[in-house]
């Protein structure tokens, strides 16, 4: 059974690939929660590792800065596009959103040239 912040994460994913997809990579906060989302579009075709090592590099470097990961979740499902946009929930203040959103995009730096940039 997913967890309240898998669902949240869920519908974030499936919003951020609705509504977002010129955006790669993004954060919003959710003062109602007061957590952070953070989304990514960009799926690495050529390279489909990369993002699980990116999101792993990321969510340690973020427990580290006392960040907690809460919830993630990929969407679509099924089909083609089956995990092209991702949407990960963290416990933060709202300060700490820009945090998140910096660290995502240096380890999107280093693994663009890695991915061939797909």
């Amino acid at each position: 059974m997913k967890s309240k912040w898998d669902r949240l994460a869920s519908t974030q994913a499936r919003d951020a690939h609705e509504n977002c997809m010129p955006q790669r990579i993004g954060t919003r906060y959710l003062t109602s929660t007061g957590v952070a989302v953070l989304f990514n579009n960009n799926p690495y075709k050529r390279y489909q590792v990369a993002r699980a090592k990116e999101f792993e590099a990321l969510a340690e470097q973020l427990q580290a800065a006392g960040i907690e990961k809460l919830g993630y979740a990929e969407y679509p499902k099924h089909g083609h596009q089956a995990g092209y946009t991702y949407a990960a929930i963290f416990r933060c203040t709202e300060e700490e959103e820009y945090l998140i959103l910096e660290m995502a995009r240096g380890l999107f730096a280093t693994m663009i040239p890695m991915s061939d940039g797909a």
